[in-house]
């Protein structure tokens, strides 16, 4: 039986076009150098193709066992956990509307996690300019004012929050940072282009906190890149460009401080100072939550709440004490860690480069939307709009953590049937360059 016949008939055992064509390369590169071992031990072309096939076995056998290992493997567990903690977030909010919220995220969740996300790899310049185009042309002509801020864009009947929405930009850097690997230093220069695009369209706004959630992500993704070799650059380079994004990162934030809001600079200085007007709201959050008890509602908390504004947004960690207890608060915050170690773990254990790297930034900007939260109700950062990604009122947020989600269990689900090309010729190539 010729090579390609036996590869025909093995790749007609497989029902996945994507595993189909992969398997069918690794047996083919197999079966070739298996001829080539013929060869060299004295058997001539046509002999070593034909053992070679012969070795492999039966094509059918072959083929149905290939696809039950390279077959899309839905995320099951992953999605039950996630659905319990929807589950919670509803009872904790008791809001038809966040409900709606929570019920249409988990459904772009779902059909995201069907979908084939490696098309950010391919035009992931082209839709993260077209959706940066089509997000400033949206606030430029629906753009709403709400409680003083002019950051929302009316979508239909809702009122989404443009800087909250800015975020999903991050699954789309990570294909911009895929579509460079192997270039030179040029393509350094078109990358910190690419990164400050969103955070000055989100600073436009004002929106100060979203920008330093989109700088950090970035950072960290770009690090990443660099960290694992995929730019044909020097170490001593390198490690140089490490420091500039950071640095420009820091520059852009500076310039920023310079043109905040009267009531932005009124919170940065009540944080600095410990004192003023606007420390009041630090202060009853923290009287709250020693009001609240280990297990169970607490009436004296429940009456400091009414002087919180937006207590179910930003500070609903403290609604929870004061409503269910301490207790409560931790282990649900535990059960979140857990969702994000649980996906951290499984997008570095990927063999596609861009799958790690959309992941990456999918879960890096939700957890850190969890991290500052926290910090902000402890005082260890000053008070901005930070969310509990999956429990805070929030419906821009809400729906962004689930499309974020889905993107993940979409590289999960994909895991056994895309890879990289060549991840490690370009490892190699920087090595040299190093040593050099």
């Amino acid at each position: 039986m010729e090579i390609q016949e036996y590869l025909d008939q093995v790749k007609g055992q497989i029902r996945n076009k994507k595993a189909r064509e992969l398997t069918a390369n690794e047996l083919q590169a197999h079966i070739e150098d298996q001829a080539a071992a013929y060869e060299n031990s004295g058997c001539s072309p046509e002999e070593a193709a034909l053992m070679a096939v012969k070795e492999m076995g039966d094509p059918v056998q072959v083929g149905m066992e290939l696809d039950r290992l390279h077959r899309p493997q839905f995320p099951t567990g992953m999605v039950c956990f996630i659905m319990l903690i929807s589950l919670i977030s509803i009872m904790v909010q008791y809001n038809r509307t966040h409900a709606v919220f929570v019920l249409a995220g988990i459904g772009c969740m779902l059909g995201i996690c069907l979908l084939d996300y490696t098309i950010v790899g391919k035009y992931g310049r082209v839709i993260a300019g077209a959706f940066l185009a089509v997000l400033t042309i949206a606030w430029k002509c629906s753009h709403l004012t709400i409680n003083g801020a002019s950051r929302w864009i009316q979508i239909g009947p809702a009122a989404m929050d443009g800087s909250v929405l800015v975020l999903l930009y991050l699954p789309l850097f990570g294909g911009i940072l895929y579509a460079y690997r192997g270039q030179r230093y040029r393509c350094i220069f078109k990358i910190l282009i690419w990164m400050l695009l969103p955070v000055l369209w989100v600073l436009r706004m004002p929106a100060l906190s979203m920008a330093l959630i989109m700088l950090l992500a970035e950072t960290c993704m770009f690090g990443t890149a660099l960290k694992d070799g995929w730019y044909h650059v020097s170490a001593g380079k390198t490690f140089l460009v490490t420091i500039i994004c950071p640095s420009i990162a820091g520059l852009v934030c500076i310039l920023r401080v310079f043109c905040l809001a009267d009531y932005q600079k009124a919170r940065l200085l009540a944080w600095i100072t410990r004192s003023g007007p606007e420390s009041y709201l630090c202060h009853s959050l923290h009287m709250v939550f020693s009001q609240a008890k280990l297990f169970g509602l607490s009436q004296s908390a429940m009456q400091s709440l009414k002087t919180i504004p937006e207590v179910k947004r930003d500070y609903v960690l403290i609604y929870m004490a004061a409503r269910f207890g301490i207790v409560p608060v931790i282990l649900f915050l535990m059960m979140i860690g857990l969702l994000f170690c649980w996906m951290y773990r499984e997008i570095r254990k990927q063999k596609n480069c861009l799958g790690m790297m959309v992941g990456t930034g999918s879960i890096t900007v939700i957890t850190l939307q969890f991290i500052l939260n926290i910090t902000m109700l402890l005082g260890w950062v000053p008070m901005m709009n930070f969310s509990i990604p999956f429990l805070s009122y929030t419906g821009s947020g809400t729906l962004v953590t689930y499309i974020m989600t889905g993107l993940v269990l979409s590289i999960y689900r994909n895991k056994s049937i895309v890879r990289d090309p060549k991840p490690i010729r370009i490892v190699r190539r920087r090595q040299h360059i190093s040593a050099d």
